[in-house]
């Protein structure tokens, strides 16, 4: 937000507005230095590239790239007609980030900053309707239409899928006893950089009779308002989830107690 309104002060020679934002940046500079202390995670020139069409993607990539290259139509198509400059300057600079900034930041075997460069793409995303422009209007806009009925048609489709597949892991809940500990392991193939339903699925059977889901990454960092309280007992915990994929087969101790296709819910012998 301060990189686009500074660029529109300065190309409107606006510099008031720069002085304005100075306790803006000062607060922003603050936070950056001390989010910067970790190592910092790049990915390659191609992982960006493929990242563009899988921001409209949600698994359906024809839509994605038909949406994707009527929104390429509409930057040469504004930039040839020259269209709002000032504005496609600020989704200029917001795209060239996306591409030099690191993904996030990892200290300590935690990621203390991620999805940087994912989040300025989505940014340069929304700031295209302000200036795009296609030929046809009329043409363009039903073509969009359509994609958005795809998508809208498709998603709605895949949430039902993913709602059955959800309701037959949380059927377990009830089974796990009160007052108890969960943890999860989670095969790392099945790890995606899309943030997916499934990915804190075990959050959902903590939700159930005072269960504290110990994978929760929020109670480790200083970010956030829950946390874990210094040096805890060491004890195992009390009840287990395992991914299909997991290199776990038997652990011992424990009882197998619900599962489905995908997940075993095994909880602590008494």
């Amino acid at each position: 937000t301060l990189m686009a309104i500074s660029i529109l002060a300065v190309t409107e020679r606006r510099w008031r507005v720069l002085l304005e934002l100075t306790p803006a940046y000062v607060i922003f500079i603050g936070d950056a230095l001390a989010r910067t202390s970790g190592e910092p995670i790049f990915h390659t020139f191609m992982w960006h590239v493929r990242q563009v069409p899988a921001f409209f993607a949600a698994g359906h990539i024809v839509v994605a790239w038909a949406t994707t290259a009527l929104v390429a139509v509409g930057i040469i198509y504004a930039i040839w007609r020259r269209v709002a400059r000032e504005m496609a300057l600020v989704s200029a600079a917001l795209l060239i980030a996306y591409f030099v900034m690191p993904w996030g930041y990892s200290a300590g075997g935690w990621v203390q900053a991620g999805w940087i460069n994912e989040r300025l793409l989505f940014l340069t995303i929304l700031t295209l309707p302000a200036w795009i422009t296609l030929p046809r209007p009329a043409i363009a806009t039903a073509l969009f239409l359509i994609a958005i009925a795809a998508h809208i048609g498709l998603t709605s489709i895949q949430i039902a899928k993913l709602n059955r597949y959800i309701a037959d892991i949380v059927k377990c809940a009830p089974l796990i006893r009160p007052h108890s500990t969960i943890q999860t392991f989670f095969s790392i193939s099945r790890m995606s950089p899309q943030v997916t339903p499934t990915l804190h699925l075990t959050s959902y059977l903590g939700l159930h009779e005072d269960v504290v889901d110990l994978d929760d990454y929020e109670a480790r960092l200083p970010d956030f308002p829950l946390s874990y309280r210094p040096n805890p007992p060491a004890r195992p915990p009390d009840a287990v989830v395992v991914w299909r994929g997991a290199q776990v087969r038997r652990i011992v101790g424990y009882n197998v107690t619900c599962g489905s296709a995908d997940v075993r819910l095994l909880q602590r012998m008494q």
